[in-house]
């Protein structure tokens, strides 16, 4: 479980752009990124309590 929460979490860190026309820089990309992670792994270690 935990290593296909990473690959998702890395696959969701490598994404080039989210939608379309929509870039952002690779600064923002990372604290978008850390925050969805941050978000997830909350979520994720509230369900298994």
């Amino acid at each position: 479980m935990s290593s296909s929460f990473q690959m998702l979490v890395v696959g969701w860190c490598s994404l080039p752009r989210f939608g379309r026309g929509l870039e952002l820089s690779i600064f923002n990309r990372l604290v978008f990124c850390y925050l969805i992670t941050v978000w997830l792994f909350t979520g994720f270690y509230c369900c298994i309590q």
